[in-house]
């Protein structure tokens, strides 16, 4: 039994017997599976496909390997309220916010500010619960 493993394993790695060609292109493979997943490059399959996010490969490592990076998602700190995405920065996430988002995004930055409420402080140097706002006065200019 070991031998036909260790046989196998000489022709495929230690020769350059390449039994299967492809018809599109001509590109030769030592295994089946190879020229399977190149074939598909031909017809555009991508028939494994991420549950997440819908990412769609053609290989299962790829598939694996793009999984990892979920698992890293989830520990990151700011995530986006529209789609859920992640990102290590804040600074990633407004730029994403700004590229894919940008109808949804507040347009706070636009209003002007209104005055942050003063308190007034009692003869005691403790804080009333009232809360007065500071006047504005419009100066006039000459005419």
């Amino acid at each position: 039994m070991i031998d036909r493993y260790l046989q196998r394993h000489v022709k495929l790695i230690h020769t350059e017997v390449r039994n299967y060609i492809c018809d599109e292109c001509g590109q030769t493979f030592k295994q089946r599976k190879h020229l399977s997943v190149h074939q598909m490059r031909h017809s555009g399959a991508k028939p494994l496909q991420c549950e997440i996010c819908g990412f769609q490969c053609r290989q299962r490592a790829s598939l694996k390997y793009h999984m990892t990076k979920h698992k890293a998602e989830t520990e990151l700190e700011f995530a986006c309220d529209q789609c859920g995405k992640r990102f290590e920065k804040a600074h990633n996430l407004n730029v994403h916010m700004s590229m894919v988002h940008p109808l949804t995004q507040t347009q706070d930055k636009a209003k002007p500010l209104e005055p942050e409420p003063l308190l007034l402080l009692n003869t005691s140097g403790t804080s009333e619960s009232q809360a007065v706002k500071p006047e504005v006065t419009a100066q006039q200019e000459p005419t």
